[in-house]
């Protein structure tokens, strides 16, 4: 809120939110319906969640305020960025409870994957999912 990172701040905090994403998360794949060129797939996600950070990233807010005694809010906030990496490797993974399918055609040998023509926005579930917004609710 009060805190705002540098642009190469903020670049670096994604990149580590990648780094564990793709070393912490996983997923279950299960064919729901196949026929002749089409396939629809069901997606099961285990990733971080936006909520899960935001409750640590806040907890070690409240933590800096209370051994400081100052309540500089943005100092806090910087503070808890700073530990971003410790925060992401602490953060319990959620998996996700909407239902996530993914359309395929094959078309020359290969798969092409459309996202939006499956159950409307839920699929967009799934894309957002990729930066922590996995439905955890």
């Amino acid at each position: 809120m009060d805190f705002r990172p540098s642009d190469e701040q903020a670049s670096a905090a994604y990149n580590q939110f990648r780094e564990v994403q793709a070393k912490r998360s996983s997923y279950k794949l299960t064919t729901v319906g196949f026929y002749d060129s089409k396939a629809l797939v069901n997606v099961k996600l285990e990733a971080l969640s936006r909520n899960n950070i935001r409750k640590i990233v806040s907890d070690y807010e409240t933590a800096y305020l209370d051994a400081t005694d100052d309540y500089d809010y943005k100092k806090a906030e910087e503070d808890a960025f700073n530990k971003y990496k410790e925060i992401l490797d602490k953060s319990d993974l959620v998996e996700s409870s909407d239902k996530l399918n993914i359309s395929m055609t094959k078309k020359d040998g290969k798969w092409d994957i459309k996202m939006k023509n499956v159950d409307g926005s839920q699929n967009e579930y799934l894309l957002e999912s990729y930066i922590g917004h996995v439905m955890d609710y």
